[in-house]
């Protein structure tokens, strides 16, 4: 017999479970209390953790042709001194990407109704 889940919400955690489960062969059922799925908010930022997540969910490519990646990170103070900096690239293995949450949650959505 075929495993299946049934899955409590379809944000951003309840599609990434549905793609996953999905890609190794169960059957999945997401339970949406809003009448639509839709995401909410601006911006956000994903770093290599993440970007390693989408990839193997098969949604990475969606998220970087309508993202950006950031060259670097700085923490300053109120003063405006800087008080540490990390360098991105893909070169190094670090990346730190920002993207729209719609543009995430769409490709999360592709990728579960895919699995």
């Amino acid at each position: 017999m075929r495993a299946h889940a049934e899955i409590a919400g379809g944000g951003f955690a309840g599609l990434t479970a549905a793609a996953a489960l999905g890609q190794r062969g169960w059957s999945v059922r997401v339970h949406e209390r809003s009448s639509a799925l839709r995401a909410f908010g601006a911006g956000i930022f994903i770093w290599e953790n993440g970007l390693k997540v989408l990839g193997a969910l098969g949604a990475l490519e969606r998220v970087l042709a309508r993202s950006w990646q950031a060259p670097q990170y700085e923490v300053r103070d109120h003063a405006n001194a800087l008080l540490a900096e990390q360098t991105f690239g893909s070169e190094i293995g670090t990346r730190m990407v920002t993207m729209t949450r719609q543009c995430l949650y769409q490709a999360l959505l592709d990728a579960a109704a895919a699995a």
